[in-house]
């Protein structure tokens, strides 16, 4: 959730008067608050230990040592509960005429291979062509470095696109395109089914900075110094519909009732969401959790619901683009995980007011 000219994906609460966004804030904070018993961490003086943690992080200006260790102390507690491993399981897979609860993941095969639209953006030409390409934007300088969750460059959208498509460690994940280019919403595949089971209005163009943004994200799989090209494993307030338009992902997605076990901490830039502080590098790292895995190509729809945890790692050699219809869902981001949503309180208003942009 980051800036309007040029970040990596922007607050979907930008566009409100301030008054309305705050009392919308208080609102929010109510039925949090009213909704805490369900939360999917059993409350615990672990919990409270760690949540005040989360509180202190998110308001200090700086580095806070004893934050980290009552942090670090309250994985360790959690952790003493794990005592067997799980396999990952197969994302779901889901046919047109499903009746989904949106409650889980799952992805739906070659769904957009139906529209004619699909091919003028199943490739980069679209990005590299004026005015498109001249757009200056954030980006990852190299996708394959630990716990990168920031932009650290800036550059034309055109040149950066180039770099990416001749091996290059870089990455794209900027919702400045459609920002600047809402009509193009309209000429994306968004089949029939996605309106009826997400609503007909949720992916309008006049909703792209209120309750919508569109990043797109792109990068090659080429690893380097020996690191894959990824997205850490992290939960986000929003759902996401993704809608695979070129190349292929591997996922990783674990269930927010896992969330105490993947050593969560609050967004390190002082945005809304959370990472997980484990090692992603060492995949039996996640043994103890029960998670889905699996690969989206051209064509596929995966949707994330709000709060469930997702990494997703980049097929060497294999350029992927994608783009991920990020919205407000107010129930899910309460009922989902109810500490995360209270907790985020903080880096929301931050956003809200402008104090982090990127």
């Amino acid at each position: 959730m980051a800036d309007k000219a040029c970040g990596q994906t922007t607050s979907i609460f930008m566009k409100p008067a301030l008054s309305l966004r705050l009392a919308a804030l208080v609102g929010i904070a109510v039925v949090i608050a009213a909704l805490f018993p369900s939360t999917p961490i059993l409350p615990s003086p672990t919990l409270l230990a760690w949540s005040c943690a989360q509180v202190g992080q998110a308001l200090a200006p700086f580095s806070v040592p004893a934050l980290a260790r009552v942090e670090a102390w309250a994985w360790s507690r959690w952790e003493r509960s794990v005592q067997q491993k799980h396999s990952a399981i197969p994302l779901p897979v889901l046919s047109p005429d499903s009746e989904p609860t949106l409650s889980s993941p799952f992805v739906l095969r070659g769904l957009l291979n139906a529209s004619e639209a699909f091919a003028s953006f199943a490739t980069t030409e679209w990005l590299q062509r004026p005015p498109i390409g001249d757009i200056r934007i954030h980006y990852f300088s190299n996708a394959s470095r630990k716990q990168l969750v920031t932009p650290d460059s800036t550059g034309r959208v055109a040149d950066v696109v180039a770099a990416i498509a001749r091996g290059g460690p870089q990455k794209i994940g900027t919702e400045s395109v459609i920002r600047a280019f809402p009509e193009l919403l309209r000429d994306l595949p968004l089949p029939p089914l996605l309106t009826k089971w997400f609503g007909s209005n949720e992916f309008l163009p006049h909703r792209v900075g209120r309750t919508l943004t569109v990043p797109i994200f792109l990068a090659t799989g080429a690893p380097h110094a020996g690191l894959e090209a990824r997205t850490e494993l992290h939960a986000e307030p929003i759902g996401n519909v993704m809608l695979m338009l070129s190349g292929s992902k591997r996922w990783t997605l674990i269930s927010p009732a896992e969330s105490h076990l993947l050593r969560p901490t609050i967004a390190p830039d002082g945005r809304a969401y959370f990472l997980s502080a484990l090692d992603a590098d060492k995949p039996e790292r996640l043994d103890h959790v029960r998670r889905w895995q699996g690969e989206t190509n051209a064509g596929d729809v995966l949707w994330i619901p709000p709060w469930t945890w997702h990494r997703v790692s980049y097929v060497p050699n294999v350029t992927a683009l994608s783009a991920s219809l990020f919205h407000f869902r107010p129930r899910q981001f309460v009922c989902e995980n109810s500490i995360f949503a209270l907790l985020s309180i903080p880096n929301i208003f931050k956003e809200l007011v402008g104090m982090k942009t990127q």
